[in-house]
């Protein structure tokens, strides 16, 4: 066994001399012994310099790649709720410092430190070799009991980690208890309510939803914030906090006044009048005393009625709130648009459920920079005002669907015409017509969702212009979704163009033919496709070399193709290939297996040739000593409920 732990059960011991002792010695010599962490990094290496948290350091001086995937296994479900783990490489820098760290705190850890001492020291290592995964777990839940026994102790020094982060990821973890226990939080939503708050600090060379991306991916670095899904692309998709921290940020987030949590109206009662943050769940929140006690804290910015399941709005909702800067109350369906809301000018972030057409007096709300305006008043489409385009600090416009009208018909030199410079985000918009002059409007867009109603001439597309979207040079995200096509194949397909720096591009109900993929296959930049419920057409698909260079996630999803014909060199750089409802679908082509960079195939009702064919594929991967490849066979499609644990955009 080559990988050891290292201990502080001498705090003064001189860990520079054990490194050497360690390196000197066979790998049956070496004792494991219980250690600690902490989660800072220097330089990027994983050498902890400043202290943060009380865990485990794993050291590995070479470990094969099973022992290091055992210990990172041991990692994460060892210590899910408290213990940051780190798997160290071999750089050794600043004892002295690490040994003044230990020093620091050697009266919090003594108490807790011999519990798990002497759990670890009995369970880690068996007859010098790591124990299985199972032995692991039941060691996980031994260690979850001494937590809970010692939860004040943890408590203090997981305070002691927080105290070291900078004042911006401060605020920014305390933001996490605005969120329900057990739930997952959209990384979008979150960073831009990080921004309308105004912890993100700015930065001339990155927008504020990249320094928020980073802020993110600090957190979790630190172990503070977990990912519970992560996109297509890689990309941090939902996350979450251990309960235990959760209790640590709301009682910080309390005692510096930072954000109140209230769970009854009696919290309320005895919260601080000077509160500046109110985070309150949707039954709470419209109960006729909360409506009364709400107006006494005039000094609140920010109200989160935050939640996985809309509530039909039955009371009324206090939001006379003069400073308010973000109302997040999407899971209360207005009936009626709530006026209160345009009296509410130092507005940045809006989230709500109205069934109904915005007012042309939104436009009041001038700092606006994000609005969630879910309709669901399925069946009917309403459409905004066209005084949304004279709102210039608009950054992100998420719509269940709306139609969005042509800009005032203004010359630029005009004191009235508005650019939306700051425009990232538009979804999902019906029937959006892209003229020219309607795009130099929104010149740097980045994510875009469009839906149309079939058509059923080319002639009927050209009223769209949908070549113009080549014209939005700062795309990379894009829906192209044609609502529920008929079967009939005499629907024309849209005529297209795509801007060089796309990445992401989701097709459906566009019924293109296959021989016409080059128009997707050339995107220098594609790294995601799907294509869904009909995309393309046809029996035959044969690709060719010099396309999807970049390409890493193809899905395709629900289509008449019968025969794929593929070389390793059409996906040079794939790595994942799903598969679902393609029923007429023969086989996964052979030459897609011998890609060096694919790591899963998976296959949702499908023939089972097509099953067959893949895990023949596999096999014959194995065969060459390729164990990465994974074929994940679905015989019966599952749905996700999506509203079980996710806080609705």
């Amino acid at each position: 066994m080559v990988s050891y732990i290292i201990a502080v059960r001498d705090f003064y011991c001189d860990l520079e001399d054990i490194r050497h002792t360690q390196a000197k010695q066979s790998s049956k010599q070496r004792k494991p012994m219980i250690g600690k962490l902490e989660d800072s990094c220097i330089d990027g290496n994983l050498w902890p310099i400043k202290l943060k948290i009380i865990g485990i350091i794993l050291f590995s001086t070479g470990a094969t790649n099973n022992e290091m995937l055992l210990m990172n296994k041991f990692a994460k479900i060892c210590f899910p709720k408290l213990l940051s783990i780190h798997v160290l490489g071999r750089q050794y820098q600043d004892m002295q410092k690490l040994l003044q760290d230990i020093d620091s705190v050697t009266e919090e850890v003594t108490k807790t430190k011999s519990a798990l001492e002497d759990l670890l020291s009995r369970n880690l290592v068996r007859d010098g070799s790591v124990k299985k995964i199972q032995d692991w777990e039941k060691v996980a839940e031994n260690v979850s009991s001494i937590v809970t026994k010692n939860e004040e102790k943890f408590m203090e020094i997981l305070t002691l980690s927080y105290s070291h982060l900078p004042r911006h990821l401060q605020e920014c973890f305390l933001y996490m208890g605005a969120f329900p226990e057990d739930s997952e939080v959209p990384a979008a939503k979150l960073i831009n309510l990080w921004a309308a708050e105004g912890f993100i600090e700015p930065n001339k060379e990155k927008c504020s939803e990249e320094v928020g991306e980073e802020y993110l991916q600090d957190l979790i670095d630190r172990s503070l914030i977990l990912v519970c899904k992560r996109s297509s692309s890689g990309k941090i998709k939902t996350c979450s906090i251990h309960d235990l921290l959760r209790d640590l940020v709301v009682r910080q987030a309390h005692s510096e006044n930072f954000l109140h949590v209230a769970k009854s109206n009696t919290d309320l009662l005895q919260a601080n009048k000077t509160l500046c943050r109110l985070s309150i769940p949707p039954d709470v929140l419209l109960l006729h005393a909360t409506y009364d006690s709400m107006q006494s804290m005039s000094l609140v910015q920010s109200l989160l009625c935050t939640g996985t399941h809309l509530i039909n709005h039955q009371f009324s909702v206090y939001l006379g709130f003069r400073l308010m800067r973000v109302l997040d109350v999407v899971v209360i369906h207005f009936f009626e648009f709530p006026m209160e809301i345009i009296k509410l000018f130092n507005l940045r972030y809006l989230g709500f459920t109205y069934r109904g057409h915005l007012p042309k007096s939104i436009s009041k709300l001038l700092n606006l920079e994000t609005i969630v305006h879910h309709n669901w008043t399925f069946g009917q489409c309403p459409s905004l005002p066209q005084e949304i385009w004279t709102m210039p600090r608009l950054r992100h416009l998420y719509l269940t669907p709306n139609f969005l009208p042509d800009p005032p018909t203004a010359q630029i030199d005009e004191e009235n015409y508005v650019r939306l410079e700051h425009l990232q985000t538009l979804s999902e918009v019906r029937g959006f017509v892209c003229k020219e002059e309607v795009l130099e409007r929104i010149p740097n867009l980045k994510k875009l969702e469009i839906s149309y109603d079939p058509v059923s001439s080319p002639e009927g597309w050209l009223y769209y212009h949908l070549e113009n979207l080549a014209n939005l040079h700062h795309l990379e995200t894009l829906k192209l979704l044609v609502k529920d096509p008929p079967m009939s194949r005499d629907i024309s397909p849209p005529i297209l163009a795509f801007p060089p720096k796309l990445k992401n591009l989701t097709l459906s109900g566009c019924r293109i033919l296959w021989e016409d993929m080059t128009i997707v296959g050339t995107l220098p930049n594609l790294e995601v496709l799907k294509l869904r419920n009909y995309a393309f057409q046809g029996a035959e698909w044969e690709t060719i070399d010099g396309e999807f260079c970049e390409l890493k996630f193809l899905l395709i999803e629900k289509t008449d193709l019968v025969q794929w014909t593929a070389e390793r060199t059409h996906f040079p750089r794939l790595e994942r290939l799903i598969l679902k409802e393609c029923f007429r679908l023969k086989e996964v082509p052979s030459g897609i297996g011998e890609i060096d960079t694919l790591n899963i195939i998976e296959l949702v009702d499908c023939r089972y040739s097509v099953e067959t064919s893949a895990k023949q594929i596999k096999e014959e991967q194995e065969s060459f000593g390729n164990y990465t490849l994974e074929v994940r066979v679905n015989a019966k499609r599952t749905f996700e409920d999506k509203f079980y644990t996710r806080i609705l955009r």
